[in-house]
């Protein structure tokens, strides 16, 4: 007759078992994420692999099996992947007399408090301000207000934006797909800054190139050297291949003037670059970051920036405009 497995042999065939699963776990999100950094977001069946975040996958991994193997070699690539195309530590410009503070976050629909939200944005000091995914508070507007001595104050589809110079709304509502948007103007001196705000949905599934492609064509469509601003939750890494559309026509904020810590979402840590902000030729960023708060899972971003003049038109001479003669003529 066999004899009875102890307690003790049974327990270290759990043991076995639980280890052998979570190497295959291991493994799997190991390859899932390297296909996701050859791969990319442009493809929505595989899109999923593409937001499997590499550094905390390389945390457990080298916890789980410390210098050695597979947990090693995610650990070695995860953090050059990181410290390579993700962090960036650039030292602050100069400042400029036109220098503005502009801030965006999402602040989640105040769950985590509104005072608490009032009193960083207070101590933010910000000369342009941009919130998503307000409270459904139909004092929190004025609230903002008095917080920041922001005497500018337009709201549009749960989006915010506040400035200490007046704000001109012409365009609106701006219609993207699987994304809200609307686009004013603020005066900056004898210039506008035009800024188109974005919040996209939170849905894994969803199509990021669709969204980026109206965002491009949005910000094609502007007139010539428009100084211009496309700020929001964009649900979408910062390095995502959808965002190209985009990124050949503006720069992002963080990787001309970044400084610190590379991701804004989710508390209590922060793995994926979601919130943006994209600026035009025109448009001079010297400092940038991602800044921490309990007030809401996201972080928020705050720059420093001001505008360059409109170039001159080109000068005619007088003497050639004399002695060409008109288009046609004999």
């Amino acid at each position: 007759m066999a004899d009875t497995p102890t307690i003790a042999t049974t327990t270290a065939r759990l043991r076995r078992l639980v280890r052998g699963l979570l190497d295959i776990g291991l493994a799997a999100a190991a390859f899932g994420w390297i296909a996701g950094r050859l791969v990319g977001d442009q493809r929505l069946t595989a899109q999923w692999l593409s937001y499997l975040p590499g550094l905390p996958l390389a945390l457990l991994a080298g916890a789980w099996r410390p210098l050695r193997g597979l947990g090693l070699a995610l650990l070695v690539l995860a953090l050059a992947d990181f410290l390579v195309f993700e962090v960036r530590h650039v030292p602050p410009g100069p400042a400029h007399p036109d220098d503005q503070t502009v801030v965006h976050w999402n602040i989640a629909r105040g769950r985590a408090g509104t005072d608490r939200i009032l009193a960083t944005l207070h101590a933010d000091t910000p000369d342009l301000l941009l919130l998503s995914e307000l409270p459904r508070d139909p004092g929190f507007t004025g609230q903002v207000a008095r917080a920041t001595g922001l005497a500018h104050v337009r709201v549009l589809q749960g989006l915010l934006l506040a400035s200490r110079t007046p704000i001109h709304v012409k365009e609106g509502r701006v219609d993207l797909r699987n994304a809200r948007g609307w686009s004013a103007e603020v005066e900056q001196g004898a210039a506008r800054l035009r800024i188109l705000l974005v919040d996209v949905q939170s849905r894994p599934d969803l199509d990021r190139r669709a969204m980026a492609d109206d965002v491009a064509a949005w910000v094609a469509a502007q007139p010539p050297g428009q100084p211009l601003l496309v700020v929001g939750d964009l649900n979408t890494p910062r390095r995502g291949e959808s965002l190209r559309p985009l990124r050949a026509q503006l720069r992002h904020a963080y990787e001309v003037a970044g400084r610190g810590w590379p991701f804004s979402w989710p508390l209590p840590f922060p793995c994926y670059a979601l919130d943006h902000l994209w600026f035009s030729d025109r448009v001079v960023l010297s400092a940038f970051r991602y800044r921490f708060s309990l007030a809401s899972d996201h972080l928020r971003q705050v720059g420093r920036l001001h505008l360059t003049p409109a170039p001159a038109p080109p000068r005619t001479s007088p003497t050639k405009a004399r002695l060409d003669p008109p288009p046609g003529a004999v």
